[in-house]
């Protein structure tokens, strides 16, 4: 897959438990996507569950290119980074606080490798923000690490660097929850704002 602009990508969700093509499609994009840093083991594939929701972008040809997940917490279903990571208690504090008010993860985001680059992640995490919205999931946690730390931050998400990192996916990472509340603006954004980059 050669490399296009930014704005030839197409943006779409679906309801993973509608779609078991796509889910599978997405697992198999995102274990390619993670071989390149040796993690292709850690790719997850999406529950077929009415409460997950696939967020994707394709190229003017189709082809998937990048991808992600967001997947609600209520009282009997956790987050998958619930199972994956023993969470220090604040964190678990914080997603307890969050889920009232609609709370999901935005988990397994991946991007084609002959496409990385910060613009792509940007859009497809910004097209899942306003996604969640849509379906009453405004609040949103996820596992930064030393890829994503930097893109969570960009996207409106907080971290709280009191709290401890802990070692995730393995011992070359050092992970940490990240969250973005409902009431996060992104400042470049804003109405009337423009990036160069799309």
């Amino acid at each position: 897959m050669k490399p296009i602009p930014t704005q030839d990508l197409y943006l779409r969700f679906e309801r993973a438990d509608l779609a078991p093509r796509l889910a599978q499609a997405m697992y198999d994009g995102q274990r390619h996507a993670l071989r390149q840093f040796g993690l292709e083991g850690m790719a997850t594939k999406p529950p077929l569950e009415p409460g997950v929701l696939l967020v994707v972008a394709r190229t003017g040809d189709s082809q998937l290119c990048a991808g992600l997940r967001l997947q609600r917490r209520t009282a009997d279903r956790a987050l998958p980074l619930e199972a994956a990571v023993e969470l220090p208690a604040a964190s678990g504090r914080k997603l307890d606080e969050l889920e009232p008010r609609g709370l999901a993860e935005l988990g397994a985001l991946w991007v084609d490798p002959s496409m990385r680059s910060e613009a792509v992640a940007d859009i497809v995490v910004h097209f899942a923000i306003t996604v969640a919205r849509t379906h009453h999931m405004p609040n949103l946690v996820s596992l930064g690490a030393l890829h994503s730390i930097a893109l969570a931050l960009r996207t409106g998400f907080r971290l709280d660097s009191a709290e401890p990192a802990f070692t995730y996916p393995d011992g070359r990472y050092q992970s940490r929850l990240v969250w973005r509340p409902a009431e996060a603006i992104v400042p470049h954004l804003m109405p009337g704002a423009t990036r160069a980059s799309r």
